[in-house]
């Protein structure tokens, strides 16, 4: 069963895998594509910094955190009453996800009248470009009072960074996208800090000299984030990024329970989802997300699961092409058998000689399966057996698709 992972997963969308170019990812390029497009002699803000809208932005970066706190503070001011737009990457399963509105996502219809349109427009436009025009033409037309905008990789130059947002977020830093941001966490927080702005609140549980220097520089007002929340989603993280997502809604004058009830009310795929009683699936793909899972894992998961005899602790995991698999030996640590593949995605890394490399230890338990395997091994799984898929975003849209596909 073949299940492409193409950009699009909509085959009626006959422009998107002509964008599938991501040379621009990240860089100063593309976010100046967007605000040439809006300074154009046919826009009220020609010569602006910034995109002027109708509708009020939060902007949201950050190496883990950045999609669930985004759709933590979209739903809180849907909830209290306002109409919301959303804007994340990656997709889990469909393109649509990416922008919605009052958690709809865009009919399939109205997304590929405007992709046509900004494809004639710009033929040799970028993937992470035409979405930021479609969402903000979207936003615009349906007169939504407020938009969430997650960061694509999150720096000065990435293509979300074009507005004069009410509130901006740092979730968390780590070592991520390294060949965009920079080497070390300094370089990349700076970079990160490139979304806050003049007399706007910053939201972060990040104290840290850099963060000191660039909101003095800048003007902006730095609000330390010491909350914890309850929600419905596991992990004691999910609790740091509720309180984040809390801190950002009570600024924005939602009222107090209606944010508390919103957060225990929240449904957001590939966060320690199960799929099966034995079967998880986790969104973790960077060091940073993927030591919080280690530590739900430990503290919680296999230490409760002890009295369910569970005989063999199986890892499923994959990685995009920047990586290095050496980064992530801490994790497979606590596995008994380890199985790496490749995701269908189009930048996904072939690990079938890669951990060959690794000492003994962590190279007798560890085998390649192609992706069609990995769904043959999930079928057949023993009730003894618990497994875990992550690494990777585009593999656990694998895995959930092939799962919803044949059930």
């Amino acid at each position: 069963m073949n299940l492409d992972n193409s950009i699009s997963t909509n085959s009626n969308f006959k422009y998107i895998d002509k964008l599938v170019n991501t040379t621009h990812l990240g860089k100063k390029a593309s976010k100046n594509f967007v605000l040439n497009h809006y300074n154009s002699k046919n826009f009220k803000n020609k010569g602006n910094n910034y995109v002027e809208t109708s509708f009020k932005v939060i902007h949201v970066t950050g190496t883990a955190g950045k999609g669930t706190i985004s759709k933590m503070i979209a739903k809180g001011l849907e909830d209290a009453g306002f109409k919301v737009g959303l804007f994340t990457s990656p997709h889990m399963l469909r393109v649509n996800e990416r922008i919605q509105i009052n958690s709809c996502n865009i009919d399939s219809k109205e997304l590929e009248v405007l992709l046509e349109k900004y494809y004639k427009l710009y033929p040799n436009i970028m993937f992470c470009e035409i979405l930021v025009l479609v969402a903000i033409d979207y936003f615009t037309q349906k007169r939504v009072d407020y938009a969430v905008f997650e960061v694509f990789v999150g720096g000065e130059f990435d293509t979300t960074n074009i507005f004069n947002s009410v509130a901006c977020v740092i979730t968390s830093i780590g070592l991520d996208h390294q060949h965009l941001l920079g080497e070390t966490y300094e370089e990349i927080l700076t970079q990160k800090l490139g979304i806050i702005r003049k007399n706007v609140p910053l939201f972060t549980r990040i104290e840290h000299k850099v963060i000191g220097s660039k909101v003095q520089e800048i003007g902006a007002i730095y609000n330390k984030v010491e909350t914890l929340c309850d929600t419905n989603l596991k992990g004691e993280f999910q609790r740091k990024n509720a309180g984040i997502a809390y801190e950002v809604l009570k600024y924005l004058g939602v009222k107090d329970m209606s944010t508390r009830n919103s957060l225990m009310n929240i449904l957001i795929r590939g966060r320690i989802e199960h799929i099966k009683s034995n079967i998880i699936v986790d969104c973790a793909h960077n060091e940073l997300a993927l030591r919080e899972l280690k530590l739900y894992l430990e503290e919680k998961l296999f230490q409760i699961n002890q009295d369910l005899n569970y005989l063999k602790k199986t890892l499923i995991f994959a990685i995009s092409n920047y990586k290095e698999l050496k980064e992530f030996k801490f994790f497979f640590e606590m596995f008994d058998t380890i199985i790496f593949t490749k995701s269908t995605i189009f930048k996904a890394k072939d690990l079938k000689e890669e951990y060959l490399a690794f000492e003994d230890s962590l190279k007798n338990k560890s085998i390649f399966l192609d992706i069609e395997k990995v769904y043959n091994y999930l079928e057949k799984i023993e009730n003894n057996e618990f497994c875990v898929v992550t690494g990777s975003v585009f593999l656990v849209a694998d895995v959930l698709k092939y799962f919803e596909y044949t059930r």
